[in-house]
């Protein structure tokens, strides 16, 4: 009986992992759209600060693209936070 709960939890921790792993992967390209429409509506934020975001941009790209979605987010929120986008 304990090993078969031992069994059944296991599964349920793994299954929440890889699905909230999954929910990461899939927001990284939506946030990153998101990111770019807010450039090509045109922020009113320095060049400066567009420069730098777009950097950020493209560094999450890559990290959504090298697996690393938590990276990812990070950056593109940063990024969209830079320019005053939600």
């Amino acid at each position: 009986m304990i090993k078969r709960f031992a069994h059944i939890t296991l599964l349920a921790v793994s299954l929440l992992f890889f699905g909230s792993s999954m929910a990461w992967a899939y927001s990284c390209p939506i946030n990153i759209a998101a990111f770019d429409a807010a450039v090509a509506a045109g922020p009113d934020v320095s060049a400066e600060d567009l420069s730098h975001a777009i950097e950020l941009r493209n560094k999450s790209e890559a990290k959504h693209n090298a697996g690393d979605h938590g990276g990812s987010i990070e950056l593109i929120n940063e990024a969209l936070d830079l320019i005053g986008a939600e």
